[in-house]
């Protein structure tokens, strides 16, 4: 009988995903937990990859599918699995010594929970603007708050009865977070790492998707699951960002990044099509880790098809007026 069971989609992920895998496969746990990859619309050997781990993962499957789509491909991995807790793992995500275990522990437990470990920025590389971004960016309310997702959430069994099907939206993990309350959300021991964009230019083509995944969500509020909040968490940002400054007034530079940063996105993502906004430069290897990690980003895309509207080079000084609409 397995101990828990990881969903891992992945499109093109063959240059992430063994350090992810490795990382999996370092637990004294590794053994008892049902593995499972989901290789979707892929032109490159993630599949092929991941079968490479089946000595040191004795109970991993890998699932290949033409169909594009982070949703569908969450499904049938969810589909493949028979244990709980269930824990759903972005393919370019480190999980920390001891994390894995930690959402288990907690996780295996007759209530309907949802959890995820610490997480951790990694700005190696990244500009000056980006990291005035992340200063703001850690402080607000959805990384506070009960943080599920930005690359891995863990379910419980009775959670995982809070819905039926993963539905065809880019923020899967802003619309788990939804389903639970506050109380049902834990914070489980260990970290995970976040790579951040390099570029404040990939930070905006990020922050576009993120603002599409966020305006989807909530327009889709009546086709969910009823007797949840999807709406827009605007208003407690642009309170948690007025005090914030107003306790700490040295971040005020940092802020105006970040409300430049928010309303450059915001105005493109009225404007460009329904296309996944991959940073493909924190995925770039280097010797700081043993692998690229994910994109810091709070929602996810169904397909991840290139970007069309791609960010302006330019800094984002010229476009940090405004501190209102920052959620």
């Amino acid at each position: 009988m397995s101990l828990a069971s990881i969903v891992i989609p992945a499109h093109n992920e063959a240059s992430v995903l063994p350090a992810t895998l490795d990382r999996i496969a370092r637990e004294s746990i590794a053994a008892e937990v049902e593995v499972v990859v989901v290789a979707n619309a892929c032109t490159d050997d993630t599949a092929e990859v991941a079968r490479g781990f089946a000595s040191r993962l004795p109970r991993l499957s890998v699932i290949e599918t033409d169909t594009p789509g982070k949703a569908n491909a969450l499904n049938l991995g969810d589909r493949a699995t028979t244990a709980f807790p269930r824990i759903f793992l972005d393919a370019d995500i480190l999980l920390g010594p001891g994390a894995l275990p930690g959402m288990v522990d907690l996780l295996s437990v007759d209530a309907p929970l949802v959890g995820s470990p610490v997480i951790r920025f990694d700005l190696t590389g990244a500009d000056r603007w980006v990291r005035a971004y992340y200063r703001v960016f850690e402080q607000q309310p959805y990384l506070t708050d009960g943080l599920v997702g930005l690359g891995v959430y863990g379910i419980s069994a009775r959670g995982r009865e809070r819905f039926m099907e993963f539905p065809d939206l880019m923020a899967d993990d802003l619309y788990i977070q939804r389903l639970f309350e506050p109380s049902e959300r834990l914070r489980t021991r260990g970290e995970f790492i976040v790579r951040t964009p390099r570029k404040w230019s990939d930070l905006v083509r990020v922050r576009t998707r993120v603002e599409r995944g966020n305006a989807q969500i909530a327009a889709a509020a009546d086709t969910l699951e009823s007797g949840h909040d999807y709406g827009r968490t605007s208003v407690s940002s642009s309170r948690s960002l007025i005090e914030t400054l107003a306790t700490q007034p040295t971040m005020i530079p940092s802020a105006l990044v970040y409300t430049g940063t928010v309303l450059t996105a915001k105005a493109r993502a009225k404007v460009c099509g329904d296309h996944w906004g991959r940073d493909e430069s924190s995925r770039i290897m280097d010797g700081s880790h043993s692998g690229a990690t994910r994109i810091a980003a709070h929602a996810q895309a169904p397909g991840h098809d290139r970007v069309a509207c791609l960010a302006s080079q330019s800094t984002p000084s010229s476009n940090a007026g405004s501190m209102a609409s920052l959620g």
